[in-house]
Parts: structure tokens; sequence; C-alpha cells
């Protein structure tokens, strides 16, 4: 969380300072970005099972489910400077809200029918410095941004089971932990007056997030929510890339130990937006 803050602190620093440079701008963008480099979340299909008991699953019909949190809509705020016409540099600062992932599996059974769904989706908080390159036309100007990107993110998972008159409903949150991936922008800059431009641009993002920690943030049966007899080491996770447990006590006051798990949230999408020239 402090470095977090430091580097959110940073960002808006470099652009509190390049709004008072010669040949600076601003500029506002929204855009929407479609799946790329999709991956497969275990539990995350859409199935149809028969069973004589609850535990004995044989599938009728299974569904593959690719997704990556990175689709969905964005919203970003950018500074930059042109060191000439052709090459300047810039850096932003966006907030992706992801589309909600839906999976639904069913067990029918010879005297039961089980209904599970699970509802998954992502925010990350995300900061992009970039390299512009332009051709330097005055009307229409082509141009290619080629950058970093560090992200945040927070991912949900909500699931809820139906056996009969029995229901059961859980949530768990993700979150901890910086990505970092690629981004690549191809976009054409449109001036309408003096120091206003609009702009439309190709996006393409290539990153994978993998949260430090889990937690379980509800946990309800027929209702009634047992979450408070729950201990924190049933409710909290801490996840790392190896670990031994071999020898240690487990306390019930302390979270449990997984090993991490990459999350996919590359896109390609489109971007609209808007640019002053500060001059």
């Amino acid at each position: 969380m402090i470095i977090k803050a430091k580097l959110l602190a940073l960002t808006f620093l470099i652009i509190s300072n390049l709004l008072f440079a010669q040949s600076s701008y601003i500029s506002i963008n929204g855009g929407y970005g479609w799946a790329a480099s999709s991956g497969n979340i275990k539990g995350i299909e859409n199935a149809t099972y028969t069973s004589s008991s609850s535990t004995d699953l044989t599938p009728v019909n299974e569904e593959q489910i690719n997704l990556s949190f990175g689709q969905g809509t964005s919203f970003g705020l950018s500074a930059g400077y042109m060191y000439n016409a052709n090459i300047g540099a810039e850096i932003g600062i966006s907030l992706l809200k992801g589309d909600n992932i839906n999976s639904k599996s069913t067990v029918a059974g010879n005297a039961f029918i089980i209904n599970l769904n699970n509802d998954i989706s992502a925010e990350m908080m995300r900061i992009n410095p970039s390299i512009i390159i332009n051709a330097g036309m005055a009307q229409l100007n082509p141009y290619l941004k080629i950058g970093v990107i560090f992200g945040s993110g927070d991912i949900t998972k909500k699931t809820s089971v139906l056996e009969g008159t029995h229901s059961y409903e859980t949530s768990y949150r993700f979150n901890g932990g910086w990505a970092i991936g690629t981004t690549a922008n191809f976009g054409v800059l449109y001036t309408l007056e003096k120091d206003i431009s609009c702009f439309v641009e190709l996006a393409m993002v290539n990153m994978s997030y993998a949260p430090t920690n889990g937690e379980l943030t509800a946990n309800v049966e027929n209702g009634v929510s047992i979450l408070p007899s729950m201990t924190v080491n049933d409710r909290k996770i801490e996840y790392k890339d190896s670990y031994t447990s071999l020898g240690q006590n487990s306390s019930t006051s302390t979270p449990s130990v997984g090993l991490s798990q990459k999350f996919p949230f590359g896109s390609v999408g489109l971007n609209l937006g808007i640019k002053y020239n500060l001059q």
C-alpha cells in the first residue's frame, strides 16, 4: 500500500512538472478493450453433469471459457512533452473497469439438482509511461506510442449454490502487488483548433497480474452469515511464489499460505480522446 501511494505521488509529480514545460500537453481519453492473450481459470466454465451422488460426477457437456480481465472500459488522463515535431514522451494514469464474467454449472442426480453460478470481475489502476513517434503533420497526424504499464488490481469472485431449498453464497476478493507489462498504441491526431485536437487510437496491452492477498468477504448459508465464526486462517490467504509448510504450526490468527497465480489482463481496443496543447 505504501509503495502504491508513493508511485501514485510520483506520477502526479511528473504530470504536474510537464504541465509547466514548453511544448507540453494534457489529454483525456476513454475506450473499450476486448480480451487478448486470454487464459482459463479452474472452476470458471459452463458445464452439465449427471451424478448418483454430489461427489461422483459424470460430464454431460463442458464448455471452456476463455477470458481476460483486461476486457472492459477504461478512462484516463495523460500529460506529455514533445522534444521536437516527431519525438515525445508521455505518462498516463487510467482506471480499468473489467466486464463481468459469468459461468454456470448444473449437477443433476436421481433425487437432487445442484445449480452453481460464478461471477468474476476486476478493476485495475494503471500507470503508463510511453515514448511517442509521430509524423509531424499539421492537420492529420499519425503517431505510434510504445511504453510499459504498471497496474494494481482488485479481483472479485462471487459464487452462489442452490441445492434444493438450501442456498450458499460466497464472495472472495484478491488484490495486492503490482503487475508490469507493455503497451503499443497506433493512432491519428486531428487538429480542431490551434491548441485543441481529437484522436482515435488502436490500443494494445500485454500484461498479467498475480495478486498477493486473498480474502473471503462473504459466506452465507440459507441467508445466515457464518463469516463471524470463521478464523483469520480460514478467511485470509497470502500468495507466494514458493513456500514450505513442513514442520510449521499454522495459527488460526494468521492468514494461510498458497501458491500465487497469474491472471490475464491483456486487451486490444479503441480509445477516443481530446488533447490540449499548453503554450
